[in-house]
């Protein structure tokens, strides 16, 4: 989504810029890392927790890595992404959302097994009617509109600035997945490395430990190279997945949860194109951070319901409360089985709805 991966290196070869950290063996060494919540949350300055001194030698380009921040008993460690979102980011998130949508930069994605990827915007209304239906909402660049994010984007190649590249910065892709084994993506690399940290709910992930040549995948859910050497996890909140560029990899909910996650999507330095886009998204990261300065960040500014209403008024005159709990009831019986949830789930959305 940020970046159009075309024709990356053959299997095994590298390019002259990254022959120091050309793969070789690496099967000694560990694909999870547990960290307690002394830790910290996940910051530029510990994004990689204990193995941020030595990262690049041992991980970088070489095998991919979980590094899973939780407490003794499994809980979740509070903060861990307080760096990116503050407590005030529920109440803004509105109007960032209507931002993304307004710039094209929110899209829905669905894949699931028998079917060919699909983009869908033009299929639905309203994007969380989608999602009501099983597909995933992804919001596209999201640093660029969210300022905390892109001062996070940016702080990076000031801290580990030979992974990232001062005037290269990351950018950030959300994905919000629905339960019931959805995935937006089947099994596919990507010319970039990649770092995905799970926000809430849990998705199940499998990486491939050797690179290869470039791939997208067949229409099979869960089962395209169901026996290739991988290492596979399930993300829950607080954790932080590594993905070395062209490692095959793909991910899904199961039918108990959602997930929401970040991916951290890395500029390959070899490639002009992704250079080329990395000088956009430095100005537009530092146009967010100039409009809403931290620490203040941006400020509620009201327009979301009265935008909402006149988008509404523009786009569907017969959408009243009615008409939108009669969309969510559909979307409740086409998505869930069983009786009994399907009436608690409707009793309990519809009466929200007002």
């Amino acid at each position: 989504a940020c970046f159009v991966a075309k024709q990356p290196d053959p299997v095994g070869d590298c390019s002259v810029l990254e022959q120091d950290t050309c793969p070789t063996s690496a099967a000694a060494m560990d694909d999870t890392v547990d960290l307690g919540c002394s830790a910290g949350g996940i910051s530029p300055e510990t994004i990689f927790g204990s193995l941020q001194a030595n990262f690049e030698k041992t991980y970088w380009q070489q095998r991919p890595v979980l590094i899973r921040r939780r407490a003794m008993d499994g809980a979740t460690c509070n903060d861990t992404f307080a760096s990116i979102f503050p407590s005030d980011f529920a109440e803004l998130f509105p109007d960032v959302f209507q931002d993304g949508e307004r710039s094209g930069s929110i899209g829905l994605m669905s894949f699931s097994e028998g079917d060919e990827f699909e983009r869908l915007e033009r299929q639905y209304s309203n994007i969380f009617h989608g999602y009501l239906d099983g597909v995933t909402v992804v919001f596209n660049n999201f640093e660029q509109f969210w300022p905390h994010a892109a001062m996070f984007c940016q702080k990076l190649s000031k801290v580990l600035p030979s992974i990232f590249r001062e005037g290269e910065p990351p950018c950030m892709n959300m994905y919000i997945t629905p339960s019931g084994k959805r995935q937006p993506l089947a099994l596919h690399n990507d010319a970039q490395d990649v770092i995905i940290m799970q926000l809430s709910g849990k998705k199940t992930w499998r990486v491939q430990y050797e690179r290869a040549g470039y791939y997208r995948g067949i229409p099979k859910l869960g089962f395209d190279q169901a026996d290739s050497p991988a290492l596979k996890a399930v993300l829950q909140p607080g954790d932080l997945l590594y993905i070395p560029r062209l490692h095959r990899h793909e991910a899904f909910t199961d039918e108990s949860v959602h997930s929401t996650s970040i991916s951290l999507t890395i500029p390959h330095r070899g490639s002009r194109l992704d250079k080329h886009h990395s000088k956009a998204r430095q100005q537009q990261q530092e146009s967010i951070l100039q409009s809403s300065p931290l620490p203040q960040g941006r400020r509620n500014t009201g327009r979301f319901s009265m935008a909402s209403q006149i988008q509404l008024q523009d786009k569907c005159s017969s959408c009243t409360g009615a008409a939108l709990k009669a969309d969510v009831a559909a979307a409740i019986k086409k998505t869930t089985a069983d009786d009994a949830l399907k009436r608690s789930l409707s009793e309990s959305v519809l009466d929200g709805i007002t």
